[in-house]
């Protein structure tokens, strides 16, 4: 088979690994093929960890991704240097034809915790929203849909930080995620959401689960005072005029929610309209 002509092959085994990485990045599946045929190096990696396969994963290129699993010594759980395996990327991405494809390979760590983060690929398609790829692997392949990040978040958590209201509502009511749990730091979804204006996420988690609006973390905020930290009048206003959220906590740093508010005078004067 001859070389594509778009190809500038150098005889050395470095550039034809540089070669592979760009064409399984631009989905270059002809090119691809001749390379892996030429015996180029399949786990060529270039300064950020990432080898070929990775960058197909990434870019949802399928057809390369399957060329590439189908070469024995092409290491699928390579990471590269934020932890992430070519599986997490392509469940950060939403590529779910290869997520599927991969969730196939019996030697493919569909539960790798990557190191930086503690992150595996559920948690990070929880996040991004991509409710297919989720339930695919809450049904199939992950061990456990409470598995805990570094920092004791799980996929629940994640996608409430996220404000993925869908993901939110399915793993509770279908993979029985505890609504109450808390990370490392004492906080749960609930405040994520209240802390990142998630106003559709605050609304299910309280009227539908009866998540407990008035739970603090381990420094003594609860999620009215994460709203105001964060500037969000609509969660504010949510939480005073229809769930009777506590205005009156005070954190350990003796800061009330009207400290918090800082310099967001809407929420100041909301605030000081609630009868005390």
């Amino acid at each position: 088979m001859d070389a594509p002509s778009h190809l500038n092959i150098m005889a050395v085994n470095e550039a034809t690994g540089i070669e592979l990485i760009d064409a399984c990045d631009n989905g270059d599946q002809e090119a691809v093929k001749w390379l892996l045929e030429s015996n180029c190096d399949v786990n060529h990696v270039d300064n950020d960890g990432m080898n070929g396969f990775m960058y197909a994963c990434q870019r949802g290129h399928i057809d390369v991704v399957n060329l590439l699993v189908s070469k024995d010594n092409c290491d699928v759980n390579h990471v590269n240097n934020d932890g992430m395996n070519g599986f997490m990327l392509a469940c950060q991405r939403g590529h779910i034809e290869v997520v599927e494809l991969l969730v196939s390979k019996d030697n493919c760590d569909v539960n790798h915790l990557a190191n930086k983060y503690g992150m595996n690929g559920f948690m990070l398609a929880c996040y991004e929203g991509h409710v297919e790829i989720m339930e695919l692997l809450a049904s199939k392949r992950i061990r456990d849909v409470n598995v805990v990040d570094s920092d004791g978040m799980n996929g629940y958590m994640w996608a409430c930080k996220g404000g993925r209201k869908l993901v939110v509502d399915l793993l509770v009511s279908k993979y029985n995620c505890d609504v109450n749990h808390t990370a490392n730091d004492g906080m749960n979804g609930f405040m994520f959401a209240c802390a990142g204006g998630n106003k559709e996420v605050v609304n299910l988690l309280v009227s539908k689960y009866n998540c407990d609006v008035n739970h603090v973390a381990n420094d003594g905020r609860n999620g009215f005072m994460c709203a105001c930290v964060g500037g969000h009048k609509e969660v504010v206003d949510l939480l005073v005029s229809k769930y009777n959220c506590d205005i009156r906590v005070i954190s350990k740093g003796n800061k009330t929610a009207f400290d918090y508010a800082d310099y967001r005078r809407d929420i100041k004067l909301l605030i000081l309209q609630v009868p005390h």
